[in-house]
């Protein structure tokens, strides 16, 4: 009986140093994958790498205080005139965390400034042309209640955040009004 309650005793212990052990060696990383937090997919940028890592997300932080990849798209996936984006945005990429994508932009004044909305209208026709390549990418929404909000964000920035360093439109939100998005600060 004596030898039984050592033994129970002493399984004890080697479960709870290898349990230790294995936390620890948890701790080091090992156990992690190397995929990155943040992946960026540049569409157009006319900035260097320095300003894709401080572009701010929604939560405050900067892509660079995360571990991030960025992947430049060729050309020839990007849009068949890439004249055509750099007379309107400094940047275009479509960012994916936590596996949710954001197309982030950086209008040229010629949009943020627009008192007409002539280039307001010709720089969304840009985005959202499929022979172009932006809205090509699967993360482009389809759904009509989606592609509403998209659009909506994209008017809402143009209206009340022009200043905002990035634009950043959420293809998977969706809101019933153009109202809903407003009152959300343009991502409902």
């Amino acid at each position: 009986m004596r030898k039984s309650i050592f033994f129970k005793i002493g399984s004890m212990i080697l479960c709870m140093l290898l349990m230790l052990t294995i936390v620890s060696f948890a701790n080091t990383g090992v156990f992690e994958n190397d995929i990155p937090e943040i992946v960026v997919e540049v569409l157009y940028n006319e900035y260097d790498e320095d300003f894709i890592s401080e572009i701010v997300l929604d939560d405050g932080t900067v892509i660079g205080d995360h571990d991030y990849e960025i992947i430049y798209l060729e050309e020839s996936k990007l849009t068949r005139d890439p004249v055509l984006i750099s007379a309107y945005f400094n940047y275009a990429a479509w960012i994916t965390r936590d596996g949710v994508k954001t197309l982030s932009l950086d209008p040229k004044d010629i949009i943020r400034y627009d008192e007409t909305t002539t280039y307001v209208t010709t720089g969304w026709n840009i985005l959202k042309d499929k022979s172009l390549g932006i809205a090509a990418n699967s993360a482009w929404p389809t759904a009509q209640a989606n592609i509403d909000t998209f659009y909506w964000q994209y008017l809402c920035h143009y209206n009340y955040a022009k200043n905002k360093d990035y634009w950043n439109l959420e293809p998977n939100r969706v809101a019933n009004s153009y109202t809903a998005v407003v009152t959300a600060l343009c991502n409902p």
